[in-house]
């Protein structure tokens, strides 16, 4: 049976702690099972659950890391997705924390969500996706 509004909501949230807590386990059991992530305005993407997986082991060990700050700016629910806007202040590879401005919307699924679709500079997209970064496809 697909999600009613609530579900929606609960299971959006629970992905959100997930990332915040690093644990990818709890993070990927949010998932659909071929989810896809979207980059714009750089138009890059991966999909599938290996990707997937490699892109939030990233996240936890050299992402999560350069994380200073993170505040909050809202979040909006309806039935494609759950929409969040982030400030985050990351330590880049020179040392200089900056600020970088996110919008994340978590697409749902039937039963789970199905990815993301990220809005942010594209250098903060180079430090989130890592080493994926140049395997990325064109979106």
């Amino acid at each position: 049976m697909p999600l009613n509004q609530e579900q929606r909501i609960a299971l959006a949230h629970r992905h959100a702690q997930a990332e915040g807590d690093a644990d990818v386990e709890a993070t990927l059991a949010t998932m659909e099972a071929d989810p896809a992530y979207y980059f714009y305005p750089t138009g890059r993407k991966f999909t599938g659950m290996a990707n997937t997986r490699r892109f939030y082991e990233g996240f936890v060990s050299r992402f999560k890391p350069r994380i200073r700050d993170i505040v909050f700016h809202g979040e909006a629910v309806s039935e494609a997705g759950a929409y969040q806007e982030y400030t985050i202040a990351l330590e880049c590879d020179d040392g200089v924390v900056r600020q970088y401005r996110i919008l994340g919307v978590m697409v749902f699924g039937e039963h789970a969500i199905a990815g993301e679709r990220m809005y942010a500079d594209e250098a903060l997209f180079r430090m989130l996706a890592g080493p994926m970064w140049e395997a990325l496809e064109p979106a």
